[in-house]
């Protein structure tokens, strides 16, 4: 997942040749990298990491980031332009989420 992430993010013609999406879109393609790194981040993180809750916020930030990232750069294609900063607004709440839940959880195991 996170390969082919990477490749649909930083070559979106290459992967769209190999995937054949119709039309062609390239902020699609910027986003399917996103998630699809999202996604392989989450289950390489489940693999070392038993806390499904964590595992899932961390996956949400990975995507959200990069996604964000995708609206601020592509904006020449289109979108809304608050897009970029509601994305990043998300991922500062999963964060503030992720740090609640681990900080939660030390504490109870006090």
């Amino acid at each position: 997942m996170v390969i082919f992430g990477v490749w649909s993010l930083l070559f979106p013609r290459s992967f769209d040749a190999f995937s054949d999406f119709p039309p062609y879109n390239e902020h699609l393609l910027h986003d399917v990298g996103a998630f699809q790194i999202g996604i392989g981040v989450s289950v390489l993180l489940s693999l070392m990491w038993s806390d499904s809750i964590g595992v899932a916020l961390v996956g949400f930030i990975v995507a959200g980031a990069i996604h964000s990232i995708n609206h601020a750069l592509d904006r020449h294609l289109g979108g809304h332009p608050l897009d970029q900063w509601e994305l990043a607004g998300l991922v500062l709440v999963a964060m503030a989420a992720l740090i609640v839940h681990l900080w939660g959880g030390s504490r109870q195991e006090e």
